[in-house]
């Protein structure tokens, strides 16, 4: 895209953070952590921050990028800073879920990554914490969309909406929890 650009291509490099919202079915990193959160299969979080943004926004920048995005230009689509243990109490309380208790020491969520990392080589399945998701959650890092705000009109509210959306496409046991509150 860079090198488009260079050439004279109107192109514009639209980078969100960790989109979630509906037809996330298959689903992405972002997809299987909810997923696993509302299913309780995570006995431990990370202490960090996550970006999440509404994948519905993100398209919505896309749009206006054509038209107004600044040819080269990168544009960061950030949406939400939230620890995982607020978005697992999150979940939990939209899922009726137990959000996990315990924080994962940094040292010991690397290695079991670099082993889970070996294993989906050899099984041929997708990790459940991705080595590269695990190393990013290790950087306390705040985001920030100014650039998108001001020259794409990119306004990102909470994730509430796209979270429940999301849980509601791929954790359906969500669904009684979601009715009653």
């Amino acid at each position: 895209a860079v090198a488009a650009a260079r050439e004279g291509l109107g192109v514009s490099i639209l980078l969100p953070t960790a989109p979630i919202g509906p037809g996330d079915t298959r689903p992405t990193p972002p997809g299987a952590l909810l997923r696993d959160l509302a299913a309780g299969r995570l006995p431990a979080l990370l202490d960090s921050v996550i970006n999440l943004v509404d994948v519905r926004q993100v398209a919505d920048a896309a749009m206006t990028a054509l038209d107004r995005g600044a040819p080269g230009r990168r544009y960061l689509l950030a949406g939400e800073d939230v620890t995982l243990h607020d978005l697992a109490r999150r979940v939990a309380k939209l899922c009726g879920a137990r959000a996990p208790r315990f924080t994962a020491p940094a040292a010991a969520a690397l290695l079991a990554a670099h082993a889970e990392q070996l294993y989906a080589r050899l099984s041929k399945r997708p990790p459940t914490a991705p080595l590269t998701g695990v190393r990013i959650a290790m950087r306390r890092r705040r985001f920030s969309a100014a650039r998108a705000r001001a020259e794409l009109d990119f306004a990102p509210g909470t994730i509430d909406a796209a979270l429940a959306d999301a849980l509601r496409e791929i954790a359906p046991l969500c669904e009684p929890a979601q009715a009653k509150g």
